[in-house]
């Protein structure tokens, strides 16, 4: 039998986390948030977690992160979770946008774009839709190719 046990000091991030978001998500934030946002989009609390710098909690220190590891970052998004916290203000440009321009960015937009998303001066919107697809891309009927200096739209056969 394998049993899983957290450090110590996991376990103290997960309280840190917990104790952070009893503080935050009071029913005055939620009365607030209920009449001035829509679900889930606070840029207000989006702010707060990346004044702690759990916005970037796992990202590299020199791209705004904390340089946590796997297990950190599935103990805040664990706790986020469990706590219905918004997140969405900030979901897309740390989950999706940020770890993109880590993988393919120039050095200008890395040293440019990820820290200003690790602090929370930034968020990004996608805007990804087709007919058939809207935002799931596994049903994009279209594709990009490149044509010399321009890009050429065409259909996909499925």
């Amino acid at each position: 039998m394998v049993r899983f046990k957290f450090t110590r000091e996991q376990d103290e991030f997960r309280e840190e986390v917990r104790t952070f978001l009893d503080d935050t998500l009071t029913s005055d934030f939620w009365v607030h948030h209920r009449q001035h946002r829509l679900p889930g989009w606070s840029p207000e609390f989006s702010q707060a977690t990346a004044d702690r710098g759990w916005l970037a909690t796992s990202w590299p220190v020199e791209y705004g992160g904390l340089g946590l590891g796997a297990i950190e970052q599935s103990i805040y998004m664990e706790e986020m979770a469990y706590a219905g916290a918004p997140q969405e203000h900030h979901r897309r440009a740390v989950q999706q946008v940020g770890p993109s321009i880590m993988l393919f960015g120039t050095p200008e937009q890395k040293s440019d774009y990820l820290p200003k998303i690790a602090s929370g001066d930034i968020s990004f919107a996608m805007g990804l839709s087709e007919p058939n697809a809207g935002s799931d891309l596994a049903n994009v009927e279209t594709q990009a190719v490149r044509d010399g200096d321009d890009y050429i739209i065409r259909r996909l056969h499925h």
